[in-house]
């Protein structure tokens, strides 16, 4: 029993970073704050002339597509004073395999969060001292969070073309995704550098998850022991 604990100790320590990380994946990816500050940061109106007003207004379709059980993502948007379906079948049949993806790493996290709860029950079953133990665990899966986190992020500041290369070809079994910054608006209205700030973000909001959850378990097992 001693050493299958310790095997879930371990898992518990590793899968608490990915778990958090697919967290600040969803919010970034379903909150308008990363669109806003892209489509302000980048230029976007000039680059696609698509005035800001629509440029949002795709933006939260774009989210919705990824909440709801539509198949195909399709959007119609004024450009040049002239209304259209803004994206090709290439872009997508892209999107198609972009929400496959969220839903995938969603499925994993609803995995991995019901895996740790189940392991939290267990402890408190196996383990005199759970709750000073479960706080060890925490304490020690948040040093790991940072140090990976922090690592990814320094990778990815340096070699960050080479990744993002790297990950799509890993994530999709096809090359929908190498789409024309000319021709294609779904690339010129998220270019490379709107994914690389989504990135920092994801890990800046990973680290203050962390936090947050150590702070509040801290606290409530304060309460409790006294």
């Amino acid at each position: 029993m001693k050493v299958l604990l310790l095997i879930f100790k371990g898992f518990f320590v590793i899968n608490v970073p990915i778990l958090l990380v697919i967290i600040a994946s969803d919010i970034v990816i379903k909150t308008s704050f990363i669109y806003e500050y892209d489509f302000w940061r980048y230029n976007i109106s000039e680059s696609t002339n698509i005035d800001l007003k629509n440029l949002r207004e795709i933006g939260k379709n774009i989210r919705n597509y990824f909440n709801n059980d539509q198949e195909y993502l399709s959007i119609e948007a004024t450009v040049n004073n002239e209304k259209k379906y803004l994206f090709n079948q290439r872009e997508i049949e892209h999107m198609k395999d972009v929400k496959n993806l969220i839903n995938f790493l969603n499925m994993i996290g609803l995995i991995l969060g019901f895996s740790l709860i189940i392991f939290t029950c267990l402890l408190s079953f196996y383990d005199k001292y759970w709750k000073k133990s479960f706080l060890n665990l925490i304490f020690l899966s948040g040093l790991f969070s940072i140090f990976l986190v922090v690592g990814i992020l320094g990778i990815f500041l340096v070699f960050f073309d080479y990744f993002f290369i790297l990950f799509h070809k890993i994530s999709f079994s096809n090359d929908l995704w190498i789409l024309n910054p000319k021709t294609d608006y779904l690339i010129m209205m998220f270019p490379e550098n709107f994914f690389r700030d989504a990135t920092y973000a994801i890990g800046i909001i990973s680290i203050l998850e962390f936090l947050f959850f150590y702070l509040i378990i801290r606290y409530f097992f304060r309460i409790r022991v006294n």
